[in-house]
């Protein structure tokens, strides 16, 4: 996981569409605000919006096409998953626990509230999660502060995932113990097995040039052609840490 820079004018069909269909949620709440709660009554969300093509671009292109949680390169095999960091539908503190209705509604069609995730992040693992560290402060509708909460998932569109998870190896584990670090890597799945293979391939190739890179620097008088080499190994490994490379949360901690 790495910090996102999304851009910060949302794309145009979330603030005209988006804006409207929110308004028009409020107003449903409002009107059966039991049947909501109960869940018996659902909203029915526009994929059209929060998941039209320029959102979808526009995502990708500040994610560099890589999953907001794992890294992995989504669209190697997928569209991806537009993720709502905040459930829109519902949502439940912990994975065996009660589903809450309705969910964060409101921000459905909010630019600040959407990543691009792969199918097991989203589906399989995040899913209606989103513990709090404190549930009594979750949000509802008509107290909306947001600033109240403390979430326990890092958002790596708003911080960077680096103060609270690092990696020793292919695997990743929770900075210094941290609390959120553990609860986002748990419940995502960040440590999967399929995950940490392709990490573990991605490592043993950095390993590799790192190792041939250590020999050619080694030579007392290097050739032009070994001088090249050199130069070519370490733009290589440069390349593998920039954020546009899958895995290069892991590159980073293994190389610097």
């Amino acid at each position: 996981m790495i910090r996102i820079r999304k851009p910060a004018s949302p794309p145009a069909v979330l603030t005209t569409t988006g804006k409207q269909q929110t308004k028009d949620d409020h107003k449903a709440f409002a009107a059966d605000r039991k049947g909501f709660r109960s869940g018996v009554k659902k909203f029915d969300f526009d994929r059209g919006i929060y998941a039209a093509d320029e959102v979808k671009v526009a995502l990708r292109t500040a994610q560099y096409d890589k999953c907001a949680f794992c890294e992995a390169k989504v669209t190697h095999i997928t569209d991806g998953d537009i993720e709502h960091f905040r459930p829109k539908s519902a949502v439940k503190q912990n994975t065996g626990g009660k589903l809450e209705y309705p969910g964060y509604f409101w921000l459905a069609y909010e630019w600040d509230n959407l990543l691009l995730a792969c199918n097991n992040c989203n589906r399989r693992h995040k899913g209606n999660l989103f513990p709090l560290l404190d549930l009594k402060k979750r949000c509802r509708p008509g107290r909306k502060n947001l600033a109240h909460e403390s979430p326990l998932f890092i958002n790596p569109a708003a911080e960077d995932p680096a103060l609270f998870i690092e990696f020793v190896g292919e695997t990743v584990i929770a900075k210094g113990g941290n609390h959120r670090g553990q609860a986002t890597i748990d419940a995502l799945g960040l440590d999967r097995t399929e995950l940490i293979e392709h990490r573990l391939t991605r490592l043993r190739v950095l390993q590799q040039l790192q190792r041939d890179l250590v020999a050619f620097q080694s030579l007392r008088r290097p050739t032009q052609g070994q001088k090249q080499l050199i130069a070519d190994l370490q733009a290589m490994l440069a390349e593998h840490q920039q954020p546009d490379a899958e895995y290069s949360a892991m590159a980073c901690a293994f190389l610097c």
